[in-house]
């Protein structure tokens, strides 16, 4: 303690105050750069799940999916209509040409199912990732199991998730196929189904 007047300064003394040792000092800052780059990745993360999000939003949202399943409902009750007409026509002796789907034009409603649900399943991805980055920023654990509940979520019903596990598996197995066929001789079809109830 030092007087100056009628202050009292009061100073450490060197010889007894420890400074901080190198390897500290070398940990601290390699423990900096792990953060910087932690944030780093993060924001480039976060710019590709925005460029993702910009595409989507580009694409039909997933409540058109019904409305895409219900025009495919009723052009097949169309062509049923149609075959039933012609086989009437037949059976009377009369031939009229109804036109009918060509196996190309089948062939793109089949793919059409196959853009709307990946398309489905692809807006489902990017919302399920989203929701566990926000939980994971969430410190409050009561917060993180209520947000669901809080933005008016509900869990997935066993057909939701049914078909989610079915389309993972198939995108999932090409390098699989290819196998199979190069060591059969028979080739095993993959018979795809779209049923179920989609909640929007």
């Amino acid at each position: 303690m030092k007087l100056f007047g009628k202050q009292a300064v009061y100073c450490c003394k060197q010889s007894v105050e420890s400074a901080v040792s190198p390897e500290v000092l070398k940990e601290m800052q390699t423990e900096q750069e792990e953060l910087k780059n932690a944030t780093k990745n993060l924001k480039e993360s976060n710019t590709k799940i925005r460029i993702e999000l910009a595409e989507l939003e580009k694409l039909p949202p997933t409540s058109e999916i019904p409305i895409v399943k219900n025009e495919l409902k009723q052009t097949w009750i169309e062509l049923q209509s149609r075959l039933e007409a012609l086989g009437s026509d037949e059976a009377d002796g009369k031939k009229e040409i109804v036109p009918l789907k060509t196996s190309e034009e089948i062939s793109k409603l089949d793919q059409q199912i196959e853009k709307y649900k990946a398309l489905w399943l692809s807006h489902r991805k990017i919302c399920k990732h989203a929701i566990r980055v926000i939980q994971d920023v969430l410190k409050d654990d009561e917060a993180k199991s209520n947000f669901m509940e809080q933005i008016g979520l509900e869990d997935d019903s066993v057909e939701l998730s049914s078909l989610e596990q079915e389309q993972t598996q198939i995108n999932a197995t090409p390098s699989l196929k290819a196998d199979t066929r190069r060591h059969s001789n028979t080739p095993a079809g993959i018979k795809r189904s779209f049923s179920g109830t989609i909640k929007v």
